[in-house]
């Protein structure tokens, strides 16, 4: 599901942050959610210990976390999801109030589905309403939570039910689907589910390791959400609100409110009787850093883990603070009390802020500006010399550390040079690293410049024809810096769109295995990556070694003769690495049958792709990323997206072009127009001349739509291709459809 506050893109750092202070091996604990919203907390965990306990307060996750820990049988909903396929019409009749309230052409005038999707979820609940006493209560519910999924897929809506879209959108118009539920690993009926108030069920359970996602703000989900709870009873609420949510019979939590928050929060830590606690929690809550850390000191060894988080913005007209958050894991090891050093916030450690001023107002206060905190410093200076600063912000990494401290160094020189000292005053004002801001003052003014480090890139461990390494610097140069989606038409190796700096990013690429293997690398952690890998080498006994090419080719054939969907996506990694020149290629008829020859004596997982492996993969889990595998001419664009295209060169012989024609030319460059009409933006990779063949095409269609062509042949010639013909000219062109000068 669609779910605000998933901490689906954060299950490694919790996992990693649970194995840190509790152990690599958890078999023999018992671990619980208690606000497990749609479970996929709890589903993460399950292979991993001896029993999982989930709890929600709201009905649609209590549904979710059941189906998912518990289990059902698959043969049972196929043939329920069969039969309502065969009779969907005969039970519409029964009961239309999901469609009334809800649908295009209710009675209600709401537009969270399409008439056609609204009339089969109202069929399938009614069916599923008439065959309850058929189906035992997994069953039931396996159906049931497959209905909200499926629904929730469809729906007209931005992100939550709170409003629905005034038009269908493209993604509402699709026709509704209900697929298997996803089971947990170690889905049984040792695992527990609740449907309580969290304070309250803390009471009567006990366990080891306790996980808290507690609401952060004010948000209601029940309110966000009624539509899945009304799918779930069958019953739409009657309400004349325009969203239909009736806002008075919605679950309140003492979490969403700031006067009682603090209370709820200790009086669930002092009555869990579980040995580690860990709350995930973020810079923006309800609850400041130090409130957390008061109350959970009182009860045990307080730590804190932090990691750097995309927010999620559902509408990007809103007025946000900044793009991204601090989410904070804090730890308590409850009723040990050992750790005796004080834990800061780690906020207070990502910057240090220097502030030059354009006049000597700071030294006609006659005052040293205060230097017990950060905070209070900079408070200060800003309430004094607010009309008269330009700050400027030095960010500290490991990298920027050494050019701030020489910065410093120059500044001191000159402060303390003869005449000079007298006309400077300095604050040196500590923060949470030790180390220092500087805040200068009078006449004449110091201009201090600290250099960026130079910007390094992820490498694709795949060694992918037609990739776009070496040119990379380039085309991150030319790239807009403020991309809130990001889609790499034509991925390949994934090299551009893993670079790219953009709110989420989207690959897509037609090799459906190549596709799969990504999610798969997004989905596992990097252990789980390369031992999985490094078994398949040693079972198959795969070397770079002429000899032992048979057993490359044993694997291969193994492989293709391998159904697609049963294959494991990482076997594609091992063959591409063992394959002549690390390539991937497969033969054309689409049963996708890996057709590239064994790479002797050259090719082979060695440590450098090893290396590239694990960096790439903790880019995937870092960024906010999607995939999917479709024609280039059926990936959705918007005016909120920039597209990035590399596709095939008409004009160039090589063997990945094959298929590439002229139609197809034209057919994504009317595609990027239709982009550029709605008011999004393109960059296009392509070559205008090769091998003395002009893509006049191309050529005349940026020229006629007057679009930007930058000329990388240059670096292209001296730093990609390696042509036997140094006088053949190869013309690579980056095509824009937005200005180069300050890339806007």
């Amino acid at each position: 599901m669609r779910y605000i506050g998933s901490k689906l893109r954060l299950i490694n750092f919790i996992r990693e942050t649970v194995e840190k202070h509790c152990g690599n091996d958890l078999h023999d604990k018992v671990f619980c959610d208690i606000f497990a919203g749609t479970g996929a907390v709890g589903r993460s965990f399950s292979p991993l210990v001896k029993k999982v306990i989930a709890n929600d307060l709201e009905k649609y996750s209590y549904i979710a976390n059941y189906v998912q820990l518990k289990g059902y049988d698959e043969e049972v909903f196929r043939n329920f999801m069969h039969s309502a396929s065969l009779r969907a019409n005969e039970c519409i009749d029964d009961n239309r109030n999901l469609f009334d309230a809800y649908a295009e052409g209710g009675s209600s005038n709401r537009l969270f589905f399409s008439k056609n999707n609204g009339l089969v979820i109202q069929a399938t609940r009614n069916m599923l309403s008439e065959c309850s006493r058929l189906l035992n209560y997994k069953n039931y519910l396996a159906i049931l939570y497959s209905i909200m999924d499926g629904a929730d897929k469809v729906a007209n809506t931005m992100s939550t039910y709170g409003m629905f879209a005034s038009k269908l959108k493209e993604n509402s118009l699709k026709d509704v689907s209900f697929e298997l539920p996803k089971k947990a690993e170690n889905a049984g009926d040792q695992n527990e589910v609740y449907m309580s108030d969290a304070n309250e069920l803390i009471r009567e359970i006990e366990g080891d390791i306790l996980y808290l996602d507690p609401p952060y703000n004010t948000r209601q989900y029940s309110s966000y959400y009624f539509v899945l709870n009304a799918i779930a009873e069958n019953r739409a609420r009657e309400t004349d609100t325009k969203s239909g949510v009736k806002k008075d019979e919605c679950n309140k939590s003492d979490y969403n409110h700031k006067a009682t928050v603090a209370e709820a929060l200790e009086d669930l830590i002092s009555n869990a009787k579980f040995e580690w606690i860990f709350m995930s929690y973020n810079n923006e809550g309800l609850l400041t850093f130090d409130e957390i850390k008061e109350i959970m000191s009182k009860y045990g060894d307080y730590s804190v883990e932090s990691t750097p988080y995309q927010r999620y913005k559902a509408d990007n007209n809103r007025n946000q603070a900044a793009e991204g958050v601090l989410e904070y894991i804090h730890v308590l090891h409850k009723g040990v009390f050992t750790n005796k050093e004080n834990v800061e916030d780690p906020l207070k450690s990502v910057e240090l802020q220097g502030v030059l001023l354009k006049s000597d107002t700071l030294s006609r206060t006659g005052t040293v500006l205060p230097k017990d905190t950060l905070e209070e410093a900079v408070e200060e200076y800003n309430r004094r010399i607010k009309e008269n600063a330009v700050q400027l912000k030095l960010s500290v990494t490991p990298e920027t550390e050494k050019n701030v401290a020489e910065a410093r160094v120059k500044i001191n020189k000159l402060m303390f040079s003869g005449k000079n000292r007298a006309a400077y005053e300095q604050a040196m004002l500590p923060n949470a690293t030790g180390k220092s801001i500087i805040i200068l003052g009078k006449t004449p003014k110091i201009e201090v410049k600290v250099e960026e480090p130079k910007k390094s890139f992820v490498v694709s461990p795949m060694n992918y024809m037609g990739g776009k390494k070496k040119l990379l610097p380039t085309l991150v140069e030319h790239f807009p810096k403020d991309i809130t989606v990001f889609i790499d038409l034509f991925c390949g190796g994934a090299t551009v769109g893993i670079n790219a700096e953009a709110g989420y990013v989207l690959f897509n690429d037609n090799i459906v295995p190549l596709i799969e293997m990504y999610k798969y690398m997004k989905n596992n952690s990097v252990e789980d990556c390369l031992r999985y890998i490094d078994s398949v080498i040693e079972a198959w006994g795969l070397t770079q070694n002429e000899e032992d090419k048979d057993k490359y080719y044993a694997f291969r054939e193994s492989y293709n003769s391998t159904p697609v969907s049963e294959r494991n996506p990482l076997d594609l990694f091992v063959l591409m690495a063992y394959s002549f020149n690390n390539q991937i290629r497969f033969a054309v008829n689409k049963n996708w049958k890996f057709n590239i020859p064994f790479g002797a004596n050259r090719s082979s997982f060695n440590d450098k792709m090893r290396e590239n492996l694990i960096g790439f993969i903790n880019a995937l889990h870092k960024k906010n990323c999607f995939f999917v595998s479709v024609d280039f001419a059926d990936v959705p664009f918007d005016k909120q997206t920039f597209v990035y295209a590399d596709p095939p060169y008409l004009i160039s012989q090589a063997t990945y072009n094959d298929g590439w024609d002229e139609e197809k030319e034209r057919t994504l460059l009317g595609r990027l127009k239709e982009l550029n009409d709605m008011g999004g933006r393109f960059a296009l990779s392509n070559v205008l001349e090769n091998k003395g063949e002009e893509n006049t095409i191309l050529k005349e269609w940026a020229e006629t739509n007057g679009f930007n062509i930058i000329h990388l042949d240059k670096s292209y010639a001296n730093s990609y291709y390696h042509r036997k013909d140094r006088e053949s000219k190869t013309d690579e062109v980056l095509i824009t459809n937005y200005s180069i000068d300050g890339v806007n």
